[in-house]
């Protein structure tokens, strides 16, 4: 559900015979990538109604559940999972710099404090809480909650799940993929000084010293909720 261009999709072919992946954005579904048993299509997270009942085995959510009408879309869910079918879903917050504390400390209050953090929708709260708001209905048991968070040290609690080696321009490509770094640079284009991205890499290669093609060993701190359809 909320497949973008594919990339949890394109996963989960290599796992499974068919896989049925669901946007609701065109654009997104003629760049995502393809698979001979992958099956796009346009739909929302609430609208399931293409699909007959007790159809798949499990359904996954990644990073897009905050966006979510939930009760209609667990209702959906419901529907469309088999008895004891799996409902996966998951997300991850600002990154952070494997052993390096006060680095982790100044990308996570960039995206969280400084001037673009106003610029993301009122939602992303949700996200960045893990999904502690998230409670599943009665139609799901065996409810299963991981979260890896940040711990000092620029380390995350629990097992990885997802990590980049990268250098500082890649960190800061990924940055400015970030819906609130373009919105801020539009709204704010006639009075910008500098780029806040590379005022802050720049901030931290002071910091941290780097040294030319030196990576950065990047976790995201993520959640992982499982649970199974009743019945």
């Amino acid at each position: 559900i909320a497949t973008g261009t594919g990339q949890i999709a394109n996963i989960l072919s290599s796992k499974f015979s068919n896989v049925y992946a669901t946007d609701i954005s065109e654009t997104m579904l003629s760049n995502a990538l393809r698979a001979s048993n992958i099956n796009y299509s346009i739909s929302t997270a609430e609208d399931l109604s293409r699909f007959p009942s007790s159809k798949f085995d499990m359904l996954t959510v990644g990073q897009s559940a905050h966006w979510f009408k939930l009760q209609e879309f667990f209702e959906a869910a419901n529907r469309v999972l088999i008895p004891n079918g799996t409902l996966a879903i998951f997300g991850y917050t600002f990154h952070v710099i494997k052993g390096y504390n006060e680095i982790s400390e100044m990308l996570i209050k960039f995206g969280t404090e400084e001037e673009i953090s106003k610029y993301w929708d009122e939602r992303r709260i949700i996200i960045n809480d893990l999904y502690r708001s998230f409670v599943l209905p009665e139609q799901f048991k065996n409810v299963e909650i991981i979260r890896n968070e940040k711990i000092n040290g620029g380390e995350i609690s629990g097992e990885i799940f997802m990590e980049e080696y990268w250098s500082i321009d890649q960190m800061a490509n990924y940055m400015k993929t970030w819906s609130s770094y373009k919105d801020y640079m539009v709204k704010n284009k006639d009075t910008i000084q500098q780029d806040p991205v590379d005022k802050l890499m720049n901030k931290i290669k002071l910091t941290i010293g780097l040294k030319p093609g030196q990576k950065l060993h990047i976790i995201w701190p993520m959640v992982l909720i499982l649970a199974t359809k009743t019945g």
